[in-house]
C-alpha cells in the first residue's frame, strides 16, 4: 500500500494507492495440519515454520499497466507447475 486508504470510490483511487506488488506462496504441511486437529490444537501451527511463505522481489507495473495482465506461474526445483 502506498498511502492509507479506506472505502475509495473508484477502481482509479484504489490503483492509484498501491505502491507496487509481490508475490507470496502460503505453504501448508499438510500432515502436520492433521495432526494439529487430531491433538485438537490450532492448525495453523502447520504454517508458522520458516520459508514457508516465500515472497517474490517487489516489483511495478509497466507505464500504463494493469494488474489484470499479470501472467504467474510456479516452478518447482525447475519444472514448471
Amino acid at each position: 500500500i502506498g498511502r492509507r486508504c479506506r472505502h475509495l470510490p473508484t477502481d482509479a483511487a484504489a490503483a492509484a494507492a498501491v505502491a507496487g506488488y509481490a508475490l507470496a506462496l502460503d505453504i501448508t504441511d499438510r500432515d502436520e495440519q492433521t495432526e494439529a486437529k487430531r491433538a485438537g490444537m490450532p492448525w495453523s501451527v502447520a504454517k508458522g515454520h520458516d520459508s514457508y511463505c516465500p515472497l517474490s522481489t517487489p516489483f511495478l507495473l509497466p507505464e500504463g499497466g494493469s494488474w489484470r495482465e499479470l501472467r504467474m506461474w510456479l516452478d518447482v526445483n525447475g519444472t514448471r507447475r
